[in-house]
């Protein structure tokens, strides 16, 4: 349902426009490291990734697979990879927290 919005609201050559400056992150399945994916060679390629990046294994979906030759293989969230990553209070603010 999501890619079937997504192909119908982008338009054809989408994938021209955001190559280089837009970035999705990913998390390589199953060594759950992060990718960041910012080239795209077609508008499926940026559906897929943006599809790959909202992959919540056991909660949405399971990890989704891309045949895009610059990043084959299984994908989940990115943000789901990074849930573990600690905060470090600003210089100077240590005492508010």
């Amino acid at each position: 349902m999501v890619r079937v919005l997504l192909e119908e609201l982008i338009p054809d050559d989408f994938h021209l426009h955001v190559s280089g400056r837009y970035h999705v992150v990913v998390g390589t399945w199953p060594t759950m490291r992060l990718r960041y994916i910012s080239s795209f060679s077609s508008k499926s390629e940026v559906i897929d990734a943006v599809l790959c990046s909202m992959a919540v294994p056991g909660f949405v979906a399971a990890p989704l697979y891309s045949p895009h030759s610059g990043w084959r293989g299984f994908y989940v969230d990115g943000g789901h990879v990074s849930f573990g990553v600690k905060c470090v209070p600003a210089v100077g603010l240590s005492g508010v927290l």
